[in-house]
C-alpha cells in the first residue's frame, strides 16, 4: 500500500484540454452542417463533453473550455453566423446559462473527486494503521516499523529517543541505513521521534504520521514491558531455585557435620571407654563425613560457577580412560567395576570437567547402591560418539522423574540420604558446556543407568 499522492502531470492535462477543444470544435461543426440548427441539443452535448474533461483535467481548464465552447457555439450556431454577435436575446440567455452550468458542474465534479480522493486516502490510512497495530501486537516494534516503511514507500524508518543526557538514540529501525536527509521527522510525545528516509512523501498528513509513530512507540514500550516481565520471571525462578537448593543442601551439610561432631565428642570425652575397634569405627565415620563435606563443597562451588555462567570448557582430544582413572582415585576399588574396551578412541572434552562428570555420576550411583553391589563404569563408541555409562543396582526412580533429576531441585527426603541432586545438575551443566548430552534410563533388573554421549575426536586432531 503506497500513500504517496501526486497531482496529474501538468503537460498531460494540457494535452487532454487541447484534445477537448478539438472535440468540442468538431461537435459544433457537425451541428452547424445540419439543415436546421438545434442550439439546445448542441449545447447539451458540448456540456457533457465539458464535464468529462472536468474529470480528466480539473475545474480550471474545464471552465476555460466551457468559455471556448460558448464562443464556438456563438460563431457557428447562433445567427448571424460566423460572428460573435447574438441577434436574439433568447440565445443570449441560453449561452449564459450554458456557461454558468458548465462552470458550476465542473466545480462540483472537482469537489466530488477531491472528496472521493480524501475518502480513499482515509481508507488507505485506516488500513495501514490497522496493519501497523496488528503487526505490533503479533511481532513487536520491528514488524510495526516495517509496515510503516512499506506503507509510506520509504527506504528506512527509525524510532528515535531524543531525551536523555547523551545524543539521540535509535531504539528500533526497519530498512537499509539512509544516506540522504530524512524526508519525514515527526515529533512524538515523551521525547520520541519517527524519522523516515527515501523518496519524498507527497502532502503527508501530520496527524496520520503522529498516529503511526504513536503505534510504533506503544509497540516499543510493550516490548520493554515484556522484556522486564521475562527478566522478573527469570529472577523469581532463580530465587526459588536458590531457596530450594539452600534448603536441600543445608540438610546435606548438617548430616556429615553432625557425624563429625558426635565422633569428635566421643573421642575427646574422658568418660568414654572405647576399644580400638570402636575408635577405628568412629575415625572411619569422621573420614566418610569429611569426604562427604568435601564433595558437597566442591559441588556447591561448581554449581555457583554454572549459575554465574563462568564455566569455560577448553575442549581438546582427551583419553576417556585417563579421566575415569583420575575421577576414581579416592574411590574404593571394590565398589566400582570399570569396563572400558581396548582401542577406545579419544573424545573431545575438557579433561577436568569430564573428571567431575565421572566423579559425580559414580558418587551418585554409590550413594544409592546396596552394599555388595558394585557400580559399573562402561563405554562403547560408534563413528561419531563415545557413550559413557555408569550403572547401579539402586532403587531407581519413576520414569517421569528421570528428566527432572538433572535440575538439582529434588526435595529433601526423596532419597535415602536426602540428597539434593546437585551432582546430577552439575553433570548436565558441564556436559552442555562441552556440547554433550546426559540422560538417565532405567536399568533392566533394577537400578539406573546414567549415560553421557561424548563427541569423538577427529583422527587428525588426536595424533
Amino acid at each position: 500500500m503506497d500513500l504517496r499522492l501526486g497531482s496529474r502531470d501538468r503537460s498531460t492535462r494540457e494535452a487532454v484540454a487541447a484534445a477537448g477543444v478539438v472535440v468540442v470544435w468538431l461537435t459544433v461543426l457537425a451541428f452547424s452542417r445540419g439543415d436546421t440548427i438545434d442550439l439546445t441539443a448542441a449545447l447539451l452535448v458540448v456540456l457533457a463533453e465539458v464535464l468529462v474533461l472536468a474529470v480528466l483535467t480539473g475545474p480550471l481548464l474545464a471552465v476555460l473550455l466551457a468559455l471556448v465552447a460558448a464562443g464556438l457555439a456563438t460563431w457557428y450556431l447562433v445567427p448571424p453566423y460566423r460572428t460573435l454577435e447574438v441577434a436574439n436575446a433568447d440565445n443570449v440567455l441560453v449561452l449564459v446559462v450554458f456557461a454558468l452550468v458548465a462552470a458550476a458542474a465542473s466545480a462540483l465534479v472537482e469537489l466530488a473527486g477531491r472528496a472521493r480522493e480524501r475518502a480513499d486516502t482515509a481508507d488507505q490510512q485506516a488500513l495501514l494503521l490497522g496493519d501497523v497495530v496488528s503487526a505490533d501486537e503479533e511481532a513487536g516494534v520491528d514488524a510495526a516499523l516495517d509496515r510503516v516503511r512499506r506503507g509510506l514507500g520509504l527506504d528506512r524508518v527509525e524510532l528515535v529517543e531524543t531525551t536523555g543526557p547523551g545524543p539521540e538514540q535509535v531504539l528500533a529501525a526497519s530498512g537499509s541505513p539512509g544516506t540522504g536527509p530524512a524526508v519525514i521527522a515527526v515529533e512524538l510525545p515523551d521525547g520520541y521521534l519517527l524519522r523516515g528516509f527515501g523518496p519524498e512523501v507527497f502532502a503527508p498528513d501530520p496527524a496520520f504520521l503522529v498516529a503511526l509513530g504513536s503505534a510504533a512507540v506503544r509497540s516499543y514500550e510493550r516490548d520493554l514491558l515484556a522484556d522486564e516481565s521475562r527478566r522478573a520471571e527469570e529472577l523469581a525462578a532463580i530465587d526459588r531455585a536458590r531457596t530450594a537448593l539452600l534448603a536441600s543442601v543445608g540438610h546435606d551439610l548438617r548430616t556429615p557435620l553432625t557425624t563429625v561432631r558426635i565422633g569428635l565428642d566421643s573421642l575427646r570425652s574422658p568418660q568414654a571407654v572405647l576399644s580400638d575397634a570402636d575408635r577405628a569405627e568412629l575415625l572411619d565415620s569422621i573420614d566418610a563425613a569429611t569426604s562427604r563435606l568435601d564433595d558437597l563443597i566442591t559441588n556447591l562451588l561448581d554449581m555457583s560457577r554454572l549459575q554465574a555462567g563462568t564455566v569455560i570448557a577448553r575442549v581438546r582430544p582427551t583419553v576417556l580412560a585417563d579421566a575415569v582413572d583420575q575421577a576414581l582415585l579416592a574411590t574404593p576399588s571394590d565398589r566400582v567395576v570399570v569396563q572400558l574396551p581396548d582401542g577406545l578412541p579419544p573424545v573431545l572434552a575438557d579433561a577436568a570437567l569430564l573428571e567431575r562428570i565421572v566423579a559425580n555420576l559414580v558418587s551418585n550411583a554409590l550413594r544409592y547402591s546396596p552394599s555388595g553391589s558394585p557400580v559399573e563404569v562402561r563405554a562403547r563408541h560408534d563413528a561419531s560418539t563415545v557413550v559413557l555409562e555408569v550403572a547401579d543396582r539402586g532403587p531407581g526412580m519413576p520414569t517421569a522423574d528421570l528428566t527432572s533429576a538433572f535440575t538439582g531441585l529434588r526435595h529433601v527426603g526423596e532419597h535415602a540420604d536426602g540428597g539434593s541432586g546437585l551432582g546430577l545438575a552439575i553433570v548436565r551443566g558441564f556436559a552442555e558446556a562441552m556440547s554433550m548430552t546426559a540422560e538417565l534410563r532405567p536399568r533392566a533388573g533394577g537400578g539406573l543407568v546414567a549415560r553421557v554421549v561424548i563427541p569423538r575426536s577427529a583422527p587428525e586432531a588426536s595424533r
